[in-house]
């Protein structure tokens, strides 16, 4: 919805990593009625959670705005989710060590991704890794959450060659 957006964009520096969008849209079951409420659903990611507490305030501001202008009751429930993800830096050098030997050239930074992931609710030091299990053949790569999604699963193999060898240099740097 573009009024998330304006609104992300009044509301935080540029450079703050802020996402709210709506990610479902549920109204009606016929094509010539208008129905009488609809349902949207969403999610909210950020890295910093003074961030992240800021968004029930916008979203109560941006529905109350949107209600207002269009004669309609909106109501907001926000469920925050899973904590913003950070890689614990030690955690991160342990995995990217065991992931050389097996991947060698392979090994790719994924950069800074805003996923939602319930790992980053885990209290002990963590670093997120993404195995690459898509086929070779580019007109078979989909994403992982798409409905056409075939694992290669020889990639899970090398997932558990990888863990163990984690385990193995986590072990030597005690």
């Amino acid at each position: 919805m573009e009024e998330l957006q304006r609104a992300l964009a009044r509301e935080f520096d540029p450079q703050t990593a802020a996402l709210l969008g709506v990610t479902s849209f549920q109204a009606g079951q016929s094509a010539n009625v208008i129905p009488d409420r609809a349902v949207l659903l969403g999610t909210g990611r950020c890295f910093d959670t003074a961030v992240r507490e800021r968004f029930p305030a916008l979203l109560e501001r941006v529905a109350r705005g949107i209600g207002e202008s269009t004669g309609t009751e909106i109501r907001v429930r926000y469920e925050p989710g899973p904590p913003p993800l950070i890689n614990d830096a030690a955690c991160t050098e342990t995995a990217r060590r065991a992931a050389a030997s097996i991947f060698g050239d392979r090994l790719r930074s994924g950069g800074v991704r805003m996923s939602g992931e319930d790992f980053a609710k885990y209290e002990n030091p963590k670093c997120f890794l993404a195995l690459g299990g898509g086929s070779a053949d580019a007109e078979k790569r989909y994403p992982n959450h798409s409905p056409q999604f075939q694992i290669e699963e020889s990639a899970l193999a090398s997932g558990v060659r990888f863990f163990v060898n984690y385990a193995v240099c986590y072990g030597e740097e005690l």
